[in-house]
């Protein structure tokens, strides 16, 4: 448990992993402000990105194991994040499977963090659009 209320990435890459291997459907909630793995300025803590979640689910979904699972969902480096024609990219990795990944859809209390931090990345423009 890090930060008193969020699992560590190695616990919930688990979670992950045991969802995709039993073909379960997931939603997270809570939290998920911003597209990136970060620390939070309030608490201290660390926040997981929904980003990196989305690498994460399609990483189990297309075999990767466990410790790289995790390591996608410990990644803070928004730099490793890219889109392109072949869709989202974390690394060497494209996400692009990730229609068989079981990450139903995410939470958050927030709309205009995300569209913000989307913006700053250059994946959207500041009205909200994609980029082409």
């Amino acid at each position: 448990d890090e930060g008193g209320h969020v699992p560590s990435a190695g616990a919930l890459a688990a979670f992950v992993a045991a969802c995709t291997s039993r073909a379960l459907d997931w939603k997270a909630t809570a939290g998920l402000h911003h597209p990136v793995r970060h620390v939070d300025p309030q608490t201290g803590g660390p926040q997981h990105g929904f980003l990196n979640l989305l690498v994460a689910s399609a990483l189990a979904a297309t075999g990767a194991d466990q410790a790289e699972v995790a390591t996608a969902l410990g990644d803070q480096d928004a730099s490793a994040f890219t889109f392109d024609a072949a869709g989202l990219r974390w690394r060497e990795h494209v996400a692009g499977d990730a229609a068989r990944a079981r990450f139903d859809g995410y939470g958050s209390c927030s709309f205009s963090e995300p569209v913000a931090d989307l913006a700053a990345m250059g994946v959207l423009d500041r009205e909200g659009a994609g980029r082409a």
